[in-house]
């Protein structure tokens, strides 16, 4: 029996080296996950900056163990229950941003027959994701 798991451990094809380091000692963790549709590869800045912070000109004591998840859920998820007629409206004061990038762009009209709008903003860029849209050091990773 040792012999066997010997000879499989040998034949193992161990995965290549992470492609964020940093285990720095007493790193908090933390789990950054993505939302639908978007994908695992789009944190992975982020990750090497919170895992390494020494290497992106931050102090190595603010380190992260850095955990991000591919949630492929989304793809294997059984389509949604038809939707009701019957809406009840929601008056808790709610605030609308619309983004140029998003599928839809209801119109404060629209938005209000549901919900009690007290702010409604037109966005001059981005979308659904407007963080991960931005560019450079701004957005997600400027925070």
């Amino acid at each position: 029996m040792l012999r066997r798991t010997r000879a499989r451990l040998r034949a193992t094809r161990w995965p290549t080296r992470w492609p964020v380091g940093g285990w720095e000692a007493g790193a908090l963790p933390i789990v950054p996950t993505h939302g639908r549709p978007s994908t695992f590869l789009k944190l992975i800045d982020l990750a090497r900056r919170l895992a390494e912070p020494s290497k992106h000109g931050g102090d190595a004591s603010d380190a992260f163990t850095v955990v991000v998840p591919s949630l492929p859920r989304y793809a294997f998820s059984p389509p949604r229950p038809a939707l009701t007629r019957r809406v009840e409206r929601v008056e808790v004061p709610t605030a609308v941003a619309v983004f140029p990038a998003d599928l839809t762009q209801p119109p404060r009209s629209w938005a209000g027959r549901t919900y009690n709008i007290t702010r409604y903003a037109s966005m001059p860029r981005g979308g659904h994701f407007a963080a991960h849209e931005e560019s450079g050091q701004s957005g997600l990773l400027a925070d």
